[in-house]
């Protein structure tokens, strides 16, 4: 095992033991292998279409597929008769109660999505939802999602600090230290855009600019992985803070 390997491995373990990944929930399409696919006999899962039935349901209402998020008209006025802006933040408090405190992922979706259809400007929603999302497995929903908040507030620095981290979760990587970079010179303070800096730029070989993105994060109070310091080290000694 090269040393890359071994760095990746101990930064992807003390990561997930910090709750820094987030647990996305596998899509219709995860896990198939080629001896499964070979397998013409196999079981279907029985849950798979429930599962993806519960999806279509707290989803209806919007559409997605052309990378940014519009209104279902029919099927939104069916949900919401009478749209209210004031309501959207309402139903936006409780889809991230359902999210964040009850790991409801249906339920909020859901709520999220009628937060949307009544308020289709604001974009704190549909940054919401992006985040309901993403926590679903929805990955290309969750993008559109963030990038609709960004075209209405280009800034919006925690929509593109969770886009960045939906991008590097799918293995865009390049495309998330882009985002990052951006939230970091439009708010120098949020410190764990300067977390994730400084892991993505070790792992580019930009272990220079790594060096000041782990100074700016401790600043803030933002700790990094044990274990980051002694790998980047090992890359590049520590030069003086700035």
């Amino acid at each position: 095992m090269n040393a890359r390997n071994w760095s990746v491995m101990l930064l992807a373990a003390a990561l997930a033991a910090g709750g820094c990944q987030t647990t996305l929930e596998s899509s219709p399409q995860a896990g198939t292998s080629a001896g499964v696919a070979g397998d013409r006999g196999a079981a279907v899962d029985p849950g798979s279409d429930y599962r993806r039935e519960r999806d279509r349901i707290a989803m209806r209402g919007l559409h997605y597929d052309s990378g940014r998020v519009h209104l279902d008209e029919s099927v939104a006025r069916e949900l919401v008769p009478r749209p209210d802006p004031s309501l959207a933040v309402v139903e936006r408090s409780e889809g991230l109660r359902q999210l964040m405190e009850l790991n409801d992922r249906h339920a909020a979706i859901a709520a999220l999505t009628r937060a949307v259809i009544h308020n289709p400007g604001d974009p704190n929603s549909y940054e919401a939802l992006g985040r309901a999302l993403l926590y679903k497995g929805k990955i290309a929903e969750s993008e559109s999602a963030f990038r609709t908040a960004l075209d209405l507030d280009p800034k919006f620095h925690e929509a593109r600090f969770q886009l960045g981290q939906m991008l590097q979760m799918s293995g865009r990587s390049a495309e998330a230290v882009e985002q990052w970079l951006a939230v970091v010179a439009g708010d120098p303070q949020h410190a764990k855009a300067h977390e994730r800096l400084a892991i993505e730029l070790y792992f580019a070989g930009r272990y220079e600019e790594s060096w000041r993105h782990v100074h700016a994060a401790e600043r803030l109070g933002q700790g990094l992985p044990a274990q980051f310091r002694p790998l980047l080290a090992a890359q590049l000694s520590e030069p003086a803070r700035q």
